[in-house]
């Protein structure tokens, strides 16, 4: 682990990052990206509502799951609680969801797409894999839920 990821885990508070923008809103709570302000790197920030002991417990598990590292899933990075919400700080994948990246990959010659698209599923498939062999199922697996980390990898 780094330096920055022990300090990012020494000293977790919604202080140390800035709101850049709301990326979505749902009944489940806000996506947000956000900015570490002491290394001015991007991470998202999920805020969830503690709206009862019940919606407590299912978030405390999510962030329990969220904590099985594998090279195919999007990176937890610490967890906190602000007022009554529980933020919890993943990785940014820049590059957006395979949703996107598939439309452009209609531009792309047969060959190379076809040796791309097997590229993805393996990626995919390794990272279900892991999360199965750690007895999680993931219940919203769709092209939205599934981005492309800084260097074009599959991230779950």
């Amino acid at each position: 682990m780094s330096h920055q990821e022990d300090d990012l885990q020494a000293h977790p508070s919604y202080n140390n990052y800035e709101e850049v923008k709301e990326l979505s809103k749902g009944a489940w709570g806000r996506l947000i990206l956000v900015q570490y302000q002491k290394t001015k790197k991007f991470f998202k920030m999920l805020r969830l509502p503690y709206l009862s002991v019940e919606n407590k417990k299912l978030a405390d598990d999510d962030v329990a799951i969220l904590k099985f590292k594998s090279k195919y899933l999007v990176a937890f990075v610490e967890a906190f609680q602000h007022q009554n919400d529980l933020c919890i700080i993943t990785e940014h994948c820049p590059y957006g969801n395979i949703r996107e990246f598939i439309e452009e990959l209609k531009l792309v010659p047969d060959k190379e797409r076809k040796i791309q698209i097997y590229e993805i599923l393996f990626q995919i498939l390794s990272g279900v894999s892991d999360l199965h062999s750690q007895g999680i199922l993931h219940e919203d697996l769709k092209p939205e839920n599934i981005f492309l980390d800084i260097n074009g990898n599959i991230k779950i």
